[in-house]
């Protein structure tokens, strides 16, 4: 079941309630906001259709438009086809497609392969870099201490194209078509 879709469509077709935020002036505002909701629902349904091809699962983390956190676009990617695939805590990778108030944009990449963990932190400027950087040390004991002992951290300047980044974990699937 649609839960959310078939909510707020019953909102939408609520002359109570769409008489209010008329009256309150606020109609524009909520099918903004509502028809937001269901593009990114829509957005994470068509994500997850690589599902089929490769184990593959993408979702988005939602957050108050005041939260420091404006968009957390998460993608994991295991590895098999067909009936053998599987997501291994030993050999997954993951993507995080983040942007903050504070630290801006950031593509962040996490590839597990026979327990080994390199963590690729992309940022937009050098300022972020750098202090990610100084901080390497630490997010590599970070991720010592959940288990993974030869964990690297690495920092690097972003272009902020997540079109390409997208692009690059299908990648591996061969076979696989990720033309836009």
């Amino acid at each position: 079941m649609d839960r959310p879709r078939t909510q707020i469509e019953g909102l939408r077709r609520n002359d109570g309630f769409i008489g209010f935020l008329r009256h309150t002036g606020q109609q524009a505002s909520f099918e903004q906001a509502a028809q937001r909701v269901l593009d990114r629902q829509t957005g994470g349904q068509l994500q997850n259709l690589r599902g089929q091809e490769a184990p593959y699962l993408f979702f988005e983390v939602p957050f108050p438009p005041t939260a420091p956190i404006r968009n957390a676009q998460i993608h994991v990617l295991g590895e098999g086809r067909g009936r053998k695939q599987r997501f291994d805590p030993q050999n997954t990778a993951v993507a995080i497609d983040l942007t903050t108030t504070r630290l801006g944009e950031r593509w962040i990449s996490l590839a597990i392969h026979q327990g080994v963990c390199r963590c690729s932190i992309r940022a937009r400027t050098p300022e972020i870099v750098r202090a990610i950087e100084a901080h390497a040390p630490e997010l590599t004991e970070r991720l010592s201490v959940a288990g993974y002992l030869a964990a690297q951290v690495s920092a690097s300047l972003w272009d902020g194209d997540r079109i390409s980044e997208a692009v690059g974990l299908f990648a591996q699937f061969a076979g696989v078509s990720v033309q836009v």
